[in-house]
């Protein structure tokens, strides 16, 4: 998985065991508008999906030490989980990536690359990456959460929280 300029891009292959196995989505949409990834282990990236789609409720779950995740919030923050913990990364991050192909990304980033690019290169070159290139413009999914919450009679997403409001009166 890749980020930069406001656009995160991941590979859909899935290993098991060091055999790839099937494709699967590795960005994530929240109910509340938050955007994630994951890398690692196909069972923590299961349970670091579910812990985002359920709004993520209680405490970032333990993960094995091959598990990365990272998610954004509406509100501009970022942030990382892996078998330490959450912690926090600076927004002003310029790019970043996390799996088997990061380093490759990270260069190919740092060379100029986007992060679909980078992506791709990773799936032409790594042995651990492969299927498709997926991305997913951030700006562009917090605008269309809003928007769906517009209209759904609840109010935007709160920046801060990043939980959808009602519309009061």
């Amino acid at each position: 998985m890749a980020y930069k300029d406001g656009i995160i891009a991941a590979d859909t292959l899935c290993c098991w065991g060091g055999i790839r196995v099937w494709q699967t989505k590795k960005i994530i949409i929240g109910q509340d508008g938050v955007v994630a990834a994951a890398a690692g282990a196909s069972s923590d990236c299961y349970a670091f999906e579910k812990w985002i789609k359920g709004g993520r409720i209680g405490e970032l779950l333990k993960f094995s030490e091959s598990f990365e995740g990272l998610w954004f919030l509406p509100s501009g923050e970022i942030f990382g989980g892996d078998e330490a913990g959450a912690h926090d990364i600076p927004a002003d991050v310029k790019y970043l990536a996390i799996g088997c192909g990061a380093k490759f990304a990270q260069g190919a980033m740092a060379a100029g690359a986007s992060a679909a690019k980078a992506v791709q290169l990773c799936i032409k070159n790594h042995d651990g990456c492969g299927g498709e290139v997926q991305t997913a413009v951030l700006k562009e999914v917090f605008q269309n959460i809003n928007q769906a919450s517009a209209e759904a009679g609840l109010g935007p997403i709160n920046r801060a929280s990043g939980k959808v409001g009602l519309i009061n009166g």
